[in-house]
């Protein structure tokens, strides 16, 4: 791990606190820092840094910039060639926990790699003149970085936008009744760049703002194993010339937006509902809304229950505003209506209408599609 790019573990202008279980100052240090294992606080082994049971770890702001925290980082023009290996920090146990506020950058010149384990929890907040992203995994072009969330209680929170492939390549597991609380995410942010995020194993994901999958970039998002993914805005797959998948799968899976969902804004989106999954749109949805979009929306299959797959619609459903859209509804997902609650079966529920333009189609399954 290190902290300002001059050596594997190192603080520069940066403070750093150390407590024991109780609460109390262990260490407190802004100059380059070594600590021997210790199963009850905080220790460096061979150049990664862990946070045991019941340790906590502070980094706050310095005042001559905003990056508080990063993980495999690499060679700095100071001092080229002496760091090449991964950076690894791993927060683990009931009680441990680890705060920054200022960012956190995962990948940047070299491999990263990020896990809170089994209770911990990760806080990283931002003072309201920081412009900074509170977190990035995959930060450099050709080069990754990781975050791993699992374990009942284990919570990685961040009060301020979170990116999951800057340039380079992300990866975010939330498993095993994992829980991630965010500002905003976004998924595959700049051209070239790819991420991947993964919700399962009862994970479960807040965004309070927006969500944008396939940014300029390639962004893909997977809801399984009834996992949650909830946004208290709006969100976008596809968008600024990239390509963005979202799949919900599986029993008690979902996806809720309160503002619309675009599928293929500027960009290429595909949104997989299948197996049982169930994705409810706050607004409106919307397939190829922008001229350069290309929307797809796959709706398919039913759980272990027999229950199907089914997206809800608080406004319109719109398949090819400005751009192309497809809906597709297949393998009994398009189950008919029961008298007197027909939105309880209908696989696609759009409240006020579907509209349909030029370009673009609905392709229904058995039973066929029903406003």
């Amino acid at each position: 791990m290190s902290l300002n790019g001059y050596d594997e573990v190192a603080v520069n202008t940066y403070t750093v606190t150390v407590f024991d279980v109780d609460g109390n100052i262990l260490s407190q240090t802004a100059a380059p820092y070594s600590y021997t294992s210790n199963d009850n606080y905080c220790a460096v082994q061979d150049e990664d840094f862990y946070v045991y049971a019941g340790g906590q770890a502070s980094f706050s702001l310095s005042a001559s910039g905003y990056i508080g925290l990063m993980i495999g980082i690499g060679p700095s023009p100071e001092d080229a060639g002496n760091i090449t290996d991964a950076g690894t920090m791993t927060v683990t146990g009931d009680g441990s926990e680890v705060t920054s506020n200022a960012e956190v950058n995962v990948g940047e010149n070299e491999e990263g790699s990020l896990s809170v384990l089994d209770g911990a929890t990760l806080l990283i907040t931002l003072p309201d003149s920081a412009t900074a992203d509170a977190a990035v995994f995959g930060v450099d072009q050709g080069v990754a970085g990781y975050l791993d969330v699992s374990g009942t209680d284990s919570i990685f929170e961040a009060g301020g936008n979170v990116d999951v492939g800057y340039e380079g390549s992300g990866f975010v597991t939330i498993e095993n009744d994992g829980e991630a609380d965010v500002m905003s995410l976004d998924i595959g942010r700049l051209f070239g760049s790819d991420g991947t995020v993964t919700v399962t194993g009862v994970g479960s994901l807040t965004i309070a703002e927006s969500l944008q999958v396939g940014d300029a970039g390639t962004g893909a998002l997977t809801v399984d194993a009834a996992s949650t993914v909830s946004v208290g805005g709006d969100a976008i797959v596809g968008d600024n010339g990239g390509t963005g998948q979202v799949t919900v799968t599986g029993d008690d899976s979902t996806l809720t937006t309160d503002g619309y969902l675009d599928v293929g804004d500027e960009g290429s989106g595909t949104l997989m509902v299948e197996a049982g999954g169930v994705v409810t749109v706050g607004t409106s949805l919307n397939l190829g809304d922008g001229v350069d979009g290309n929307g797809t929306v796959t709706v398919t299959g039913t759980d272990s229950d027999e229950d199907s797959s089914k997206i809800t619609v608080g406004t319109f459903l719109v398949v090819g505003d400005d751009g192309k859209g497809t809906l597709a509804v297949t393998d009994n997902a398009d189950r008919p209506s029961t008298p007197g609650n027909p939105a309880e079966h209908d696989a696609v529920c759009p409240r006020n209408g579907i509209h349909v333009r030029d370009r673009s189609a609905i392709h229904a399954g058995r039973y066929g599609a029903r406003p």
